[in-house]
């Protein structure tokens, strides 16, 4: 019954109640006061009025709350909390609960079950905790908010009054029924984990509160139960509380993040003296032990270490393999992965470890020892490497492996390498270290202090430790529990492996077992597992559950069994065959009468001749009834069957493959075969396959290893009637092409009659000869080389013979885009002349397709970089050697040339070319010519250097009299008219016909030397009579004339000149007596025909060639003809007469171009020796002339 009364009148100083008070509180600030009565509670209000007499006293009821049992203690609480502004009653009823009321009297969260009537409370002076002590002499420590911290003494009697010292928290007094005062100090011990930066400690005994140390970034978790340990790890967080194990997780990767969220609640009251936590576990620490708990509360594993563990730190690893680094207080450090249940001792020292850490490449260990001495060690060399006094924590750098910071003597100092320490005041422990930043503990905060670096190096000398070799006495008196004992002082590993492989060859298990373990030799334990298991089942010894194998009791009974010989010595062979001794495991094999181990051991060893001799002595013993026939094993796959029916039968055509052995001899090759395969010796397993029939598969791996030797042999071994061996011989050239090696693919292919690939083989490899001769007997092959070939002729710059093979290759579209891209190319580089040979070439070619237009155009092409390059060199070149005249009939040729094509070829520039047509024509006194050229250059663009000096010449051609220099006046080669220099073709441009340059009275074409660029006198005719053929034509004009050669000898002989001392005398002869009549005068036809062809043009109709009778042709003299022929290149044949036979004229039947011979004896050839413009031999040249 539970009743609250509030009084709102005035009272008496003194009020009456039937119950005895038993307990009476002040408010801190002295208005108000509360008192128990039996089972009511009461809460006062005074008002005191004050005089120079008398003093009076007011008071006023405020709440009453009734409780069912008598309230013996009550207190304030001095210091009211941030989240509870009014005053809080703690009341203790003797109905065992503990209660706190507002000053309202409404009940502030639930009773508190005690389980013991309370006596007394006292309030530590900041209002955080309060004592509450007991009728069973308890006295335990509760928080403002009514949370148990725990029991803090426990009295023989009933503790009737408490008090906590009012100037320090840690203090209180305790006094009892049997009127004992006890004096108690409470130390609140600090209650932190760390990891990297992130920092987390207790505050107020329930909460905690994470730190970033890199953001000083704070977060309060409010757990609300006592705080017992914490525990930090990458992004989770592990609180220890009395009845429960709380986990607390940042969700994603940001190393800034702080929202700590809760994941689990394990239920679990734990006891532990340390916690640290992994990324799946948290492991709990007690003493000797070390317990692994999952995320879910699930012990997973358990390790008890020699000696108690003074310091434990979580060093990292792959999630659910971390690794742990504890120190005992016996000095070792130990290294324990959480998914492996064996320990590794890392160092081994005296004195007890009180702090350690691992650099950060887990190279070397810090240990800081009881002597406050701190030792640096090399975990690969298990050296000391230095030591340091005076130190009682240790950090090293998270970033720098070689930088360790050690505290001690209020002193923090930082070692780096071989540098000397480098000191700085500190009160307090370093417990990180990372970058520049060291973090520090100084009582319960949290400090972050900038380091220096050290100047200096030196080096330290190092320590090396020794280890205790174990004895061999009591294994050779078998008593192997002593060996172990003695083992377990300290010995190397090979020392236990010797004791557990003695007792394992004794049968003593669990020695051998332990051992082991100890070594954590896995496989020895996989080997003694199975061992158990063979001879359990060998002896009929029933064993319930595998399981029980491994408890030592059990091991302890098959160790004092008594062992047949043959079981002993089936044991000691196994252990023999572990230690490598394999001829002596097999004879121990023999005596256990376990020949098919030896056998399969031989074979795993690839020693195939010892393998059939135990083969042999199972088939033996079988035979005698010694043994059991083995049970033949069902195949599981078709393999087997596969492999005899690939047998080969040892035809023995090619006396290559041997004849299949016995089966026995073939099961034990094919094994051979197989484990060379499977354990990657694939030569030898190709070698095996080999022998025994295999071809196939020895051929499939002697291609994926590249050995060609062997596998032409078996190319050679082939028939090429077989479907199969067709195939092999096919993969085989296909194995050879890819090793390069021409020859066998070539004998391959060859063997295989694939003519097609031998092409394409003959072809990649670039071996035309083969090819062709290749293609000559399988002429339908012919068109896939010629094509390869001119690509491979033109990246190896033969770009003439690469033209000639597209030609071959019937792909024109190819030769003359490649014929187009060398011209291009050629003009870029300002090589003209060899751009005016593709030009040419590119001309023929449009002839050949009959394509008319095309071979025109390329053909004035050719010309305009023939006589460019000519006009080039007096702009750009260093030395000018070509003649004035010269020049300027190639400036006037290409002039003539751009008025009908319009654009010009790529890289010919009109600016250049009208230039030096004005400069060259007023040096040559062409002044006319060079006003003409200026006027032309004023629609064009010149460079600035080249615009002054064009301005100034032209400022000199219109000072100078209009007229031309008379002896460089052009003349027709059929009407003998003067003609003019820059030709108009009127029409020509707008209708795209290319006219030739002509004269302008009688339409003959205007030829010019390819080289002097001068008109030729040549005059062009064909025959009057169209019933003559081109050959009828050239063998009258070949022929030798009957009239001619006489007129002319007469001519020769009408006079001689004479000389004497009086005068010049010129006597004629008189006639020989000779007909003159008879005389055929050839010229005087000629001339009378021409004058006759000229008179009778018809304005208007297009240029025909003198038609010329068959008299006229017949006296022609043939040194005087020219005959260009190119009927074979689709440009027809032209017949010319040289009007100027003492001037001889070369031709090139080629390129139908023609040369004055002092034009080509001047460029440096013979006139006989070849064309300058095309490149052609001297058989295709002819010279005409006097």
């Amino acid at each position: 019954m539970r009743t609250h009364n509030l009084w709102q009148d005035r009272i008496p100083d003194k009020e009456k109640y039937g119950n005895v008070v038993w307990s009476v509180a002040y408010r801190p600030d002295g208005q108000q006061v509360a008192n128990s009565a039996c089972i009511t509670l009461t809460a006062w209000s005074f008002d005191v009025k004050s005089s120079a007499l008398s003093t009076e006293s007011f008071s006023a009821e405020k709440t009453r709350i009734v409780r069912s049992e008598p309230v013996w203690c009550l207190a304030w609480n001095p210091s009211p909390s941030k989240s509870e502004s009014t005053e809080v009653l703690t009341v203790g009823c003797w109905d065992q609960t503990l209660a706190f009321y507002k000053l309202s009297g409404q009940e502030l969260g639930p009773e508190h079950k005690l389980g013991y009537d309370p006596c007394s409370i006292s309030f530590f002076p900041s209002g955080e905790y309060f004592t509450l002590g007991g009728f069973d002499g308890r006295v335990q420590l509760w928080t403002r908010d009514g949370i148990l911290l725990g029991d803090i003494a426990q009295m023989d009697c009933p503790v009737w009054s408490l008090a906590v010292r009012p100037t320090e928290q840690q203090g209180f007094v305790i006094g009892t029924e049997n009127g004992d005062v006890a004096a108690h100090h409470i130390t609140f011990s600090t209650v932190h984990g760390l990891y990297k930066d992130r920092y987390a400690y207790r505050d107020n005994m329930t909460d905690v509160v994470l730190h970033h140390l890199a953001s000083d970034e704070k977060v309060r978790i409010r757990c609300k139960n006592h705080v017992k340990k914490i525990a930090v790890y990458r992004n989770r967080l592990v609180v220890q509380l009395p009845q429960k194990v709380l986990v607390y997780e940042v969700p994603g990767d940001d190393p800034l993040d702080m929202r700590y969220q809760p994941v689990d609640k394990i239920r679990l009251s734990l006891d532990c003296s340390l916690l640290v936590a992994t990324a799946q576990h948290f492991i709990l620490c007690h003493e000797k032990r070390l317990q692994l708990y999952s995320i879910n509360g699930v012990l997973e594993r358990e390790w008890h270490l020699d000696s108690l563990i003074r310091y434990i730190k979580v060093i990292g690893g792959v999630p659910g393999k971390e690794g742990l680094l504890a120190g005992l207080k016996n000095g070792h450090v130990v290294k324990i992965f959480i998914d492996n249940a064996f320990p590794i001792t890392l160092v081994k020292q005296s004195s007890p470890v009180r702090c350690l850490d691992v650099s950060c490449d887990r190279r070397k260990l810090a240990v800081v020892n009881e002597s406050a001495t701190l030792m640096v060690y090399d975990l690969e060399t298990q050296q000391l490497l230095y030591q340091e006094a005076g130190a009682n924590s240790v950090a090293w750098n998270q970033e720098f492996a070689d930088m360790v910071a050690y505290s001690g003597n209020n002193l923090l100092c930082i070692k780096t390498g071989s540098f000397p320490s480098h000191p700085q005041k500190l009160h307090g422990f370093v417990v990180g270290f990372k970058g520049s930043k060291i973090f520090c503990l100084n009582f319960s905060s949290m400090e972050t202090i900038e380091i220096p670096q050290g100047p200096s190096l030196y080096r330290q000398d190092v320590h090396r430790w020794c280890r205790l070799k174990v004895s061999s006495r009591y294994m050779s008196v078998r008593n192997f529990s002593a060996a172990y004992n003695v083992a377990c002082l300290g010995v190397t590993d090979d020392d236990w492996r010797q004791l557990a492989l003695h007792a394992l060859k004794e049968m003593v298990f669990d020695v051998a077992r332990r051992a082991f373990i100890r070594i954590r030799d896995i496989r020895y334990i996989d080997l003694l597992h199975r061992l158990l298991l063979q001879l359990t089942s060998r002896n009929g010894i029933a064993v319930p559950d595998t399981n029980m194998l491994f408890l030592p009791t059990y091991l302890e009974d098959l160790a004092k069994r008594q062992w047949s010989d043959e079981d002993r010595a089936l044991v000691a062979a196994h252990a023999l065959a572990y230690e490598g001794r394999f001829n002596e495991a097999a004879v121990l094999f023999g005596r256990a009468k376990q020949y098919g181990l030896a056998t399969e051991m031989f074979t795993d060893l690839r020693r195939w001749d010892d393998a059939k001799k135990w083969a042999e002595l199972q088939e033996k013993a079988v035979q005698n009834g010694e043994i059991e026939a083995p049970k033949a094993k069902e195949p599981g796959a078709s393999e087997n069957r596969e492999d005899n029916a690939n047998l080969a039968t040892g035809d023995g055509k090619h006396g290559t493959t041997p004849q299949p052995a016995p089966s026995t001899t073939v099961g034990l090759m094919m094994k051979q075969a197989q484990s060379s395969e499977e354990d990657g010796d694939l030569r030898a397993a190709a070698d095996t396959y080999l022998r025994v029939g295999q071809r196939e598969r020895a051929a499939g791996i002697y291609m994926r290893i590249g050995a060609l030797e062997p596998l032409i042999d078996i190319v050679r071994a082939c028939d090429k009637n077989s479907e199969r061996d067709e195939e092999i011989m096919l993969e085989a050239a296909a194995c050879f092409i890819k090793h390069d090696n021409y020859m066998f693919a070539k004998e391959a292919l060859t063997r295989a009659e694939d003519y097609e690939s031998l092409v394409r083989l003959h072809v990649n490899e670039h071996r035309w000869e083969e090819a062709f001769q290749l293609a000559r007997s399988h002429p339908e092959l012919a068109e896939d080389i010629f094509l390869p070939w001119g690509n491979w002729l033109m990246s190896n710059d033969r770009y003439e013979e690469a033209y000639e093979a597209s030609e071959k290759a019937g792909r024109s579209d190819l030769s003359s885009e490649m014929l187009r891209q060398l011209m291009d190319l050629s003009a870029e580089q300002k090589l003209f002349k060899q751009a005016a040979i593709y030009a040419w070439k590119k001309a023929k070619s449009a002839a050949l397709r009959g394509d008319v237009d095309g071979s025109i155009q390329s053909k004035v092409q050719s010309d305009v970089y023939l006589a460019y390059s000519d006009v080039v060199s007096h702009i750009e070149g260093p030395l000018v050697l070509t003649p004035l005249e010269q020049t300027l009939h190639a400036c006037v040729f290409i002039t003539n040339m751009a008025s009908q094509i319009g654009e010009l070829p790529l890289g010919v520039k009109r600016s250049n070319v009208l230039f030096v047509l004005a400069e060259t024509a007023m040096k040559l006194q062409c002044f006319k010519l060079a006003r003409s050229a200026h006027d032309r250059l004023e629609s064009v663009k010149l460079p600035r250097q080249l615009a002054v000096k064009a301005q100034y010449s032209a400022l000199k051609s219109r000072s100078a009299t209009l007229v031309d220099n008379d002896d460089l006046v052009q003349l027709c080669g059929r009407c003998g008219s003067t003609l003019p220099y820059l030709i108009s073709f009127e029409g020509s441009l707008s209708a795209g016909v290319i006219e030739p340059e002509h004269c302008t009275e009688c339409l003959h074409p205007l030829i010019r030397s390819a080289i002097g660029w001068e008109p030729l006198a040549l005059l062009e005719f064909e025959a009057a009579d169209e019933s003559l053929d081109h050959n009828e034509v050239i063998g009258l004009v070949e022929s030798e004339p009957r009239y001619s050669s006489g007129l002319r000898d007469r001519k020769e002989a009408r006079g001689k000149e004479l000389r004497d001392q009086q005068a010049d005398r010129l006597v004629l002869d008189s006639d020989d007596g000779r007909d003159t009549a008879s005389i055929y005068d050839v010229d005087s036809e000629l001339l009378r025909t021409i004058v006759t062809s000229v008179r009778d043009l018809v304005p208007g109709e297009p240029y025909k060639p003198t038609r010329l009778p068959t008299e006229i042709l017949r006296e022609l003299r043939p040194e005087e003809i020219l005959v260009i022929d190119q009927t074979r290149k689709g440009m027809g044949i032209k017949f010319y007469k040289n009007m100027m036979p003492e001037l001889p004229i070369s031709a090139c039947c080629s390129c139908g171009r023609l040369f004055k011979l002092i034009h080509l004896e001047g460029a440096g050839f013979s006139g006989r020796s070849g064309c300058p413009c095309c490149s052609v031999g001297p058989g295709d040249m002819a010279v005409r002339g006097a």
